[in-house]
């Protein structure tokens, strides 16, 4: 994707039940994942809520939707109840980008909830049968908050193949 020039984050969307006009180029749908941005926050379905309109200058497709992320632990970066641009096909190495994950097998104790956005972290080591360097074995996923405040969350080797990455942080749109 191309440097794009968008405007500073608003603080609040306006919400439309259809859009108004072209879809995903000038509106974005808005899914209620309710994204927990400390631990992983409550597991359902992603429902579209309506559509909200694209930053001025951005360039959408199919691929881009907005979710509101909730708690403190990506603060400063993302504020809580922050309204966020994600886009959906996360290709190539997927370490030290900000991404939308979730993971049915840990929740928040308060929530029971599933989906976090982190900074993802592999920590990986060749795998011993390995005649090229195309074989790796994750020895853990570690997933970073910008708060220091907050602990990283590990998932455990044994654990990998259930965290499912469901999109990357492209912007805040709306602060919380």
């Amino acid at each position: 994707m191309g440097a794009q020039t968008l405007e500073p984050p608003a603080n609040r969307l306006r919400i439309e039940p259809a859009p108004p006009g072209i879809r995903y180029a000038e509106w974005l749908p808005l899914y209620d994942l309710k994204a927990a941005a400390s631990e992983f926050g409550p597991s359902v379905s992603a429902d579209c809520l309506g559509w909200v309109a694209a930053p001025t200058g951005f360039r959408g497709d199919e691929r881009h939707f907005v979710a509101q992320i909730f708690g403190r632990s990506m603060e400063p970066r993302i504020p809580d109840g922050s309204h966020c641009l994600f886009r959906l096909g996360v290709a190539g190495t997927r370490t030290g980008r900000l991404l939308l994950v979730q993971h049915s097998a840990i929740s928040d104790p308060e929530t029971g909830g599933s989906y976090t956005l982190k900074e993802y972290r592999s920590l990986k080591v060749e795998a011993p049968d390995s005649l090229d360097d195309s074989s790796w074995n994750h020895t853990a996923i570690q997933l970073v908050p910008c708060n220091k405040t907050f602990q990283s969350i590990w998932i455990a080797p044994d654990r990998v193949d259930e965290l499912r990455v469901i999109a990357e942080f492209v912007r805040v749109l709306a602060a919380g």
